[in-house]
């Protein structure tokens, strides 16, 4: 049975994921600390496993969001989802974590206040024992049963992005062009190929290790929700099953996502010191070596001249920051530089 005791973990499952239907419940992380002296964590799990199930069960896919806790189109979306879908539909299942990092959403932050740990660096062994690895590894025990895996991410609090789907570039050649055939499905106007900034430790990861295809999404941001996102990640998210066979009908063929890529610290434009800053390049921009992204303002020192941050590479501006008042290290914006597909 999927579900139950995470296996060298302390948590467990209080749902059956097996049994056909809809079913709510908890994820129960057991975790001691001022406010948890002998209770547990809760992360709300879900799934729906249709009536028109295929002769061997159907395909299971997985759905995620709230990895960060500050990332809220997902985690819309997905609650949406789980009252809309209709059981008799489905040919598979459907796991659902609205609220992946359950501790991070309640507090709206993007790493869980009761660890300090980031989920999105926390698979495969990325950190220490606690409620966050917890969770993971609980996640990490049912991708050898999924058929694809969606992890919905947004630009949070600190930024906003062009909504993106992203596909991590693999040694696999069959399994990245497998990731990039469920980032295609999203439909959206980027695709991002992971690998030139990857910390190893991702949801995404924890995918390729066990040959599962896999997408992410970035979507829009900014510390609230956006209702053009929301939409976009929506649909994007129904065709996704439909791709997977999980939802009746043919996946819709998306054509003209423009496939980019970070390879590294120059795609960032990063803000050298404290100040106000205005922004000059919009998402979707493109730009060149030396071009203006954007002004920073030394507001302690008025008498100091603006200073206008640069491009060092020519590429897509795909995220750029959500608030005026920086600190040196804070980023203006990052720049995807074209990625070239193998034909």
């Amino acid at each position: 049975m999927l579900g139950g005791r995470v296996a060298g973990a302390s948590g467990y499952c209080d749902i059956d994921l097996e049994a056909p239907g809809r079913r709510v419940g908890t994820l129960r992380v057991t975790h001691s600390d001022n406010r948890h002296a002998f209770g547990h964590v809760s992360v709300p799990v879900a799934v729906m496993k249709g009536g028109a199930t295929l002769e061997d069960g159907g395909p299971t896919v997985l759905l995620a969001a709230g990895n960060h806790g500050d990332e809220y189109e997902g985690q819309a979306i997905l609650l949406s989802l789980l009252h809309t879908l209709d059981l008799r539909e489905l040919r598979g299942r459907i796991l659902f974590f609205p609220a992946l990092n359950a501790p991070a959403v309640a507090a709206g932050t993007r790493v869980s206040p009761l660890d300090q740990v980031n989920m999105n660096r926390a698979f495969l062994g990325g950190a220490a024992p606690g409620p966050t690895s917890t969770i993971a590894a609980f996640v990490e025990s049912l991708l050898p049963a999924c058929a694809g895996v969606l992890d919905l991410h947004s630009g949070g609090s600190t930024s906003i992005y062009l909504d993106a789907a992203l596909a991590t570039r693999t040694a696999d050649e069959k399994l990245f062009a497998r990731n990039m055939a469920v980032a295609r499905a999203l439909g959206l106007p980027i695709i991002q190929v992971l690998g030139g900034t990857s910390t190893g430790h991702s949801l995404n990861s924890a995918a390729a290790a066990v040959g599962v295809p896999m997408a992410a999404t970035e979507l829009g941001g900014g510390g609230r929700t956006s209702r053009a996102s929301v939409a976009a990640g929506r649909r994007g998210v129904l065709n996704v099953l439909r791709h997977f066979g999980v939802l009746p009908g043919v996946a819709e063929d998306f054509a003209g996502s423009q496939v980019v890529q970070v390879t590294g610290p120059r795609c960032y434009v990063v803000v050298p010191g404290a100040g106000v800053l205005e922004p000059i390049a919009d998402l979707g921009d493109q730009v060149a070596v030396g071009d203006a992204v954007a002004v920073l303002h030394h507001w302690r020192e008025p008498d100091r001249p603006p200073r206008t941050l640069l491009a060092e590479i020519a590429g897509t501006v795909i995220d750029i920051a959500a608030r005026g008042l920086v600190q040196a290290g804070d980023h203006a914006a990052m720049i995807g530089e074209p990625f070239k597909e193998a034909s």
